[in-house]
């Protein structure tokens, strides 16, 4: 195992490489963005309320469904439910919404 450095903040201890490139990640991936767009998206409160629905909501509840299908082997069905339920990540979802031609701001 790769020991790290760690820094305690108020009672929780966080690593500080990894934490460090997480946070320059999504700074990276916001500078990236127009101010423009992020203004159009944040003006688009359905868009965002039907995001966190379908993220949070329907799509795992869908995992729950796809659990009950005759999926062969069985195991299909309980990755594919585990699938369902994780949210995207930040990239995954810029990364699709791209590539599909949508706001990314939004996503």
């Amino acid at each position: 195992e790769v020991q790290s450095h760690v820094v305690d903040i108020y009672g929780t201890d966080y690593k500080l490489v990894s934490s460090s490139l997480i946070f320059l990640i999504f700074l990276s991936s916001g500078f990236t963005l127009k101010t423009d767009d992020i203004l159009k998206a944040a003006k688009n409160y359905k868009a965002v309320a039907y995001g966190f629905v379908a993220i949070l909501f329907i799509t795992p509840n869908l995992g729950f469904a796809l659990m009950n299908l005759p999926f062969r082997p069985k195991a299909f069905a309980s990755g594919l439910s585990v699938f369902c339920s994780v949210p995207t990540t930040l990239s995954s979802g810029v990364a699709l919404v791209t590539a599909g031609g949508g706001n990314a701001a939004l996503a």
